[in-house]
């Protein structure tokens, strides 16, 4: 179901491509809980997420997360965008982040990510004109 509001204002950005405020939008989604692909070597796994149907006529402002199971929440990277454009943008983990209160060891692979389930969930807001 496709919802539509025009009460978005983004009020700066920071790449010089502010467009008309009635312009502004939000598009969210999620590359799928048994759909992402994740590719690479442990210490570098990514995924690429398509925002194409978004619709966005310049490059817009990405929040993400990375949901699942198998300690997704110690990885590094699961909140930035990398080779961010109005179409796309790749999410990439570099492994586990050790704490004192929860030592990990180890570096997660492709399967092992697909097994756990891990998705990507972003929010992006930008200008449709």
């Amino acid at each position: 179901r496709l919802c539509l509001s025009s009460e978005l204002r983004i009020l700066k950005t920071d790449r010089h491509t502010d467009g008309p405020e009635p312009c502004a939008f939000t598009c969210v989604g999620t590359t799928g809980v048994n759909n992402t692909v994740w590719e690479g070597d442990p210490g570098y796994l990514h995924t690429t997420v398509d925002i194409s149907g978004c619709g966005f006529t310049k490059k817009p402002i990405v929040s993400i997360t990375v949901e699942g199971g198998g300690g997704v929440t110690m990885m590094a990277g699961t909140s930035a965008a990398f080779r961010l454009t109005k179409e796309s943008f790749v999410v990439i983990l570099r492994g586990y982040v050790n704490t004192n209160y929860y030592p990990y060891d180890g570096t997660p692979n492709a399967d092992q990510a697909k097994e756990w389930h891990w998705n990507v969930n972003w929010a992006a807001f930008g200008f449709m004109c």
